[in-house]
């Protein structure tokens, strides 16, 4: 059950949900990893003086602290944070990324203050920079020794719900990566949105898996909105991760397929026998084939669940059954479509983000006339009120006029036993515009011939569905998020048609 269960009492921000969790369960673990566990006592304490640390370093309310973390950011980059949201504004960045890149992002943020892991290149960064260490301060630079004892935060002082606490980076697959601002109200609405299927309670252990920005918008929050602990994996290796689950136990985790394949298949070595300690696992971020999906549940053991959202709009669906009642599909003019009808799935909610940073134009491109959010993704809602996902709007194939989502043609490829993975991708055709092509890993000790992959599919697609040119490779191109690179597969110029989206899905 959830521990917050009266509406009237849900903390509004950060600094107020960290309070909530000292004063309900001060001794309880909150987070926890391989050498450590600080309670949400000693959470909250660290928090205080952190943001005393930051006001101290000229940091003022609504502030922007950048904070570059590693993939393994671990406990202290998760209390650096939390405590920069409750400072001012957050952006998380990559901790190594390109110089040209984090310039330009510091460039575009203009933040008060940037903190860097000691030893890190402080290479094209022009504002103030302060370090961070283990250790009681954190902090090494600016701060250390120039604090008293620990302050608690005046609650007067708290930004108000519609603050900005994060700022998050797309990928930047499509372009210059986006900066995507998520308000206290935001964060806190999806943490609090849990549904019968993921019900979190104080007794479960959250295990953190993937890229720190990301998973802390998602699961920390979800873990302290519930009073759970959080088990901090980041990007380790999934021999590390696999040894903190059976130090720790954790019970829950979510992470893309591919990684959460990686630490079942160390599950299956290290934990043997009918089960392991968790309960659920949440895959999102990439399809999931027959293979990778039976590796996940021979390794965790558990029920396996597909969430699905963005980076603007959080968390909407989860295994098709709609977390907020403010979704839609609606045709390429903004019109909302009937159950059963593809097309673009939209949303509007305290769920869904303001608008980018310092990008009007692709603000103005993210949002219909009427305030829906545009996603980007094409699907449609069943006869039962299921969220059905078909794939990106930018990917649909147009063959003639018919619009055509590679999804449908992925499934059906899968659906023969000798295909482990596959991908449907836009082909030029002088006539048509557009005719369909198919990439096909095969199985290991699998041999199909493309003739006999036409022969399959001629059973399960349309005649407009069928693929003129199938390939097959050794593996499919991927992004640095482990989706794959459908588009990589076309000729130049030949990705989709449809109405560009600068979002990037997360589930």
């Amino acid at each position: 059950m959830s521990a917050v269960a009266d509406d009237s009492a849900w903390p509004a921000t950060i600094p107020a949900l960290i309070r909530a969790c000292r004063a309900d369960s001060p001794d309880s673990p909150a987070f926890m990893d391989a050498s450590r566990t600080i309670d949400h006592r000693a959470l909250a304490d660290l928090v205080d003086d952190l943001v005393h640390a930051f006001r101290t370093l000229g940091v003022a309310p609504g502030g922007c602290i950048a904070l570059f973390l590693e993939g393994t950011a671990g406990i202290d980059g998760l209390v650096l944070s939390i405590a920069a949201t409750c400072a001012g504004t957050v952006a998380i960045l990559a901790a190594e990324p390109p110089a040209a890149w984090r310039a330009r992002m510091i460039e575009r943020l203009r933040p008060d203050l940037v903190v860097l892991r000691d030893g890190l290149s402080a290479g094209g960064i022009d504002a103030p920079i302060v370090r961070y260490a283990p250790g009681p301060a954190l902090l090494t630079e600016g701060s250390a020794g120039e604090r008293g004892p620990v302050r608690r935060l005046d609650p007067t002082d708290d930004p108000a719900p519609d603050a900005t606490a994060f700022i998050m980076a797309t990928s930047g697959t499509t372009g210059e990566p986006r900066l995507v601002p998520m308000p206290h109200r935001m964060v806190l609405t999806d943490a609090a949105a849990t549904m019968p299927t993921t019900d979190f309670g104080p007794d479960d252990r959250i295990l953190l898996l993937g890229a720190p920005s990301h998973a802390i918008a998602i699961w920390v929050y979800t873990a302290l909105w519930h009073r759970a602990s959080t088990v901090v994996g980041g990007l380790a290796g999934a021999d590390e991760i696999a040894e903190l689950c059976l130090q720790h136990r954790p019970t829950v985790t979510g992470a893309t397929p591919m990684l959460l394949a990686k630490v079942g298949d160390r599950l299956a070595r290290l934990m043997p026998g009918p089960s392991t300690s968790f309960r659920l696992v949440s895959s999102s971020g990439a399809s999931m084939p027959t293979e990778t999906r039976a590796r996940i549940l021979g390794g965790f053991r558990c029920r396996l669940i597909d969430e699905y959202g963005s980076s603007e709009a959080l968390s909407l669906s989860v295994d098709g059954i709609l977390r907020y009642p403010g979704v839609r599909i609606a045709d390429d003019s903004g019109a909302p479509l009937p159950h059963g009808v593809p097309g673009e799935i939209q949303a509007r909610g305290e769920n869904v983000f303001p608008g980018y940073v310092d990008d009007p134009e692709a603000t103005a491109l993210a949002f219909t006339t009427d305030g829906w959010c545009r996603t980007g993704d094409l699907g449609l809602i069943d006869d039962e009120g299921r969220l059905i996902l078909l794939g990106r709007l930018s990917e649909r194939i147009n063959r003639g006029g018919v619009k055509i989502a590679p999804l449908e043609i992925e499934q059906a490829a899968l659906s023969h036993s000798g295909v482990f993975e596959a991908a449907a991708f836009p082909l030029p055709h002088p006539e048509l515009g557009q005719d369909v092509g198919l990439a096909i890993v095969l199985a290991p000790g699998a041999a199909v011939t493309a003739r006999e992959m036409r022969r399959w599919l001629l059973g399960q697609l349309p005649a407009t569905h069928m693929p003129r040119t199938i390939r097959f490779l050794d593996a499919l191109p991927r992004s640095a998020t482990g989706k794959v690179a459908r588009l990589q597969l076309s000729p130049p110029g030949q990705a989709g048609n449809a109405p560009a989206s600068p979002h990037e899905r997360r589930g």
